[in-house]
């Protein structure tokens, strides 16, 4: 059974959480996990004590919050459980008074579609890296 929780992560057990998603690449995933563990706020599924799936979010600079992490164990993909922490990450941003989110995206990734059914707009391009922005005060 999939439980969801958020900001309940620890260091060790988000790097393993990001190596196992293998989606990460030309980065240093142990400075990329220390620095979400540090700043960014994260909603969580968990089955048992296994990470199934993360979306981390800073928080940070008022007005607009970035979504920099939505994973999901290559196992428990197709489950929603993306769509059900991004909803949750949204209500936080919406509920300490956010107006933006963004993120980056590859323009083929398949997620990119559950972005657009949030409401996220594509903003900028630079090659294939896509930049989307949902306004908080037009959203549902």
């Amino acid at each position: 059974m999939i439980e969801y929780k958020a900001n309940c992560t620890y260091f060790p057990v988000l790097l393993t959480h990001l190596i196992e998603c293998d989606h990460l690449t030309d980065i240093n995933v142990s400075n990329y996990a220390q620095k979400i563990n540090q700043l960014a706020n994260t909603f969580e599924a968990w089955e048992g004590e296994t990470l199934v799936g993360l979306v981390a979010i800073y928080l940070n600079d008022s007005p607009t919050g970035f979504i920099t992490n939505v994973s999901v164990l290559p196992k428990y993909r197709n489950k929603r459980i993306a769509s059900k922490l991004l909803k949750t990450a949204i209500e936080k941003a919406k509920y300490v008074k956010f107006s933006l989110i963004k993120l980056e995206v590859k323009d083929d990734n398949p997620v990119l579609k559950l972005y657009q059914s949030l409401g996220f707009k594509i903003i900028e391009r630079e090659k294939d890296i896509l930049t989307m922005q949902l306004n908080l005060k037009e959203s549902k």
